[in-house]
């Protein structure tokens, strides 16, 4: 049963499903439908169109109705099928589900408020592998074996009379994988992500319970920026606070802070959130945020926000691994030590009886036939290059060396390879100088790591509040 052949069918690019179908632009234009943007057909409006399933006729009609709701127009899809009993329309639903599940099976589906504060989906994202998230070794599985304990703890809480839900705070400069671990967590477990804005305009408290109530069943609740929808609630609070402000200061700067977007969403209206009077039994929420110091002790205290896990820049483990996800062929034949010579890097020969490698090499690869960054081939966009796994691991060390601890973030790092996809080589020779280019814009005697906004946590050796929970992404 399919749209596609119906002699009258709306076609649009907007989403109806989680892979929708570039048939007709294949088939209109000629083309193989690359960076075409995808199509889904659906009936036209106050059309009848007639389908065949299973020896069954079904007529189906699209309406839309001129009631709204809060200015949205309500379209109703109506399906009549004849037949002696609704067998066969618990099988077309059964169908429908089914090849719904499919489809989403290697997907996360991604939810959002709307202008209206009604859920909508807005993406499919394929899945993400716990092992190409790249962070220092025990923090990923740490967090993920927390959250499976949680999920297969529903007795227990139930038992003791605790509510059932836990909340995981993430904290760290931009580009540290906050958001690529949540993300692959939920690939992990098979659920979907909801997106809360609490910065989003309009958005007040009950707005804010009611989206949180009518979250889609097995999802997780991602609060990203949580501290930006109550920066300017704090600031004035500080500014109230502070008595060695002149006058004119103050008023510049009071000015300076009402300019500033705010969120219609209170601390106690987040609070009560959090606390669960509008979050479902066993429901799962993150939270993100850049800078832990400008969040109220009140967020994070355990029961509200349970587990802290603190971020980083790049360490020079991460740098090496990265460099290897990027340029290591596991199922090459393994290589020897590897050599530099001129502008090629080589493998050596066999050893010889007084234990040093054979004059003989044979180049892997040259630096010089490289294709430069950016350049256009006629079959497409370059593909990256691999090499022999041990060849990898002794570029990645070299690379690694490049890289100071803790200075670059790891987006940062991942944009620096991307360049250099199919010149691994130039990669490791260049990295020094990249380096020395990002301190220089960052400036003379300012910490990187301050500069992409972790500072004002906590004094704690851990960064933490000393009751909570912590995994630590530096360890």
């Amino acid at each position: 049963m399919s749209t596609e052949h119906a002699r009258t069918a709306q076609i649009t690019t907007r989403n109806y499903g989680l892979q929708p179908s570039r048939t007709w632009c294949q088939q209109a234009f000629g083309g193989d439908g690359d960076g075409d943007q995808p199509t889904s057909y659906i009936p036209s409006l106050y059309k009848v169109h007639y389908l065949w399933y299973r020896y069954h006729c079904i007529r189906v009609s699209r309406s839309r109705s001129s009631e709204s709701s809060m200015s949205h127009p309500i379209e109703t899809l109506e399906i009549q099928i004849l037949a002696l009993s609704r067998t066969i329309l618990d099988t077309l639903l059964s169908d429908a589900k089914k090849s719904y599940k499919d489809a989403k099976a290697s997907m996360v589906s991604v939810y959002t408020a709307n202008e209206y504060y009604e859920w909508v989906f807005v993406a499919a994202q394929p899945k993400r592998s716990l092992s190409t998230v790249i962070l220092d070794p025990g923090v990923k599985e740490e967090v993920l074996s927390d959250v499976v304990e949680f999920n297969r703890s529903g007795q227990w809480y139930a038992d003791r009379g605790i509510p059932f839900r836990r909340g995981y705070l993430l904290y760290g400069p931009p580009g540290s994988g906050k958001t690529t671990l949540i993300r692959s967590i939920a690939g992990e477990l098979g659920l979907d992500i909801c997106i809360i804005t609490l910065s989003k305009a309009g958005l007040d408290d009950d707005k804010l319970q009611s989206l949180i109530s009518r979250m889609p069943d097995k999802c997780i609740a991602l609060m990203e920026d949580i501290d930006v929808a109550f920066r300017h609630e704090r600031n004035q609070r500080l500014l109230s606070g502070d008595t060695n402000l002149k006058h004119g200061d103050l008023s510049t700067t009071t000015s300076a802070l009402s300019a500033m977007p705010t969120s219609g969403v209170s601390l106690s209206g987040l609070l009560n959130v959090l606390d669960g009077v509008a979050l479902q039994d066993g429901r799962l929420l993150f939270a993100t945020t850049n800078n832990y110091g400008a969040l109220d002790p009140a967020i994070c205290r355990p029961g509200r926000m349970d587990v802290h896990i603190k971020f980083h820049n790049a360490s020079k483990y991460q740098a090496g691994e990265i460099f290897k996800a990027f340029f290591s062929s596991p199922s090459s034949a393994s290589a020897g030590p590897v050599e530099e010579s001129g502008n090629s890097l080589t493998t050596a020969g066999a050893v010889d009886g007084d234990g040093l490698y054979a004059k003989e090499v044979t180049p892997l690869l040259n630096v010089e036939s490289s294709p430069p960054a950016g350049q256009e081939f006629k079959n497409g966009p370059p593909i990256g290059i691999t090499v022999p796994h041990s060849v990898a691991c002794e570029l990645a060390r070299r690379f690694s060396e490049a890289i100071p601890e803790r200075e670059v973030s790891v987006a940062a790092l991942q944009g620096y390879l991307m360049a250099y996809k199919t010149r691994p080589f130039d990669a490791v020779r260049d990295a020094p100088a990249w380096v020395s280019e990002l301190r220089g814009q960052k400036g003379q005697g300012e910490s990187p790591v301050e500069a992409s906004g972790d500072q004002g946590s906590p004094s704690t050796a851990s960064g933490v509040a000393p009751e909570a929970p912590v995994a630590r992404a530096d360890q």
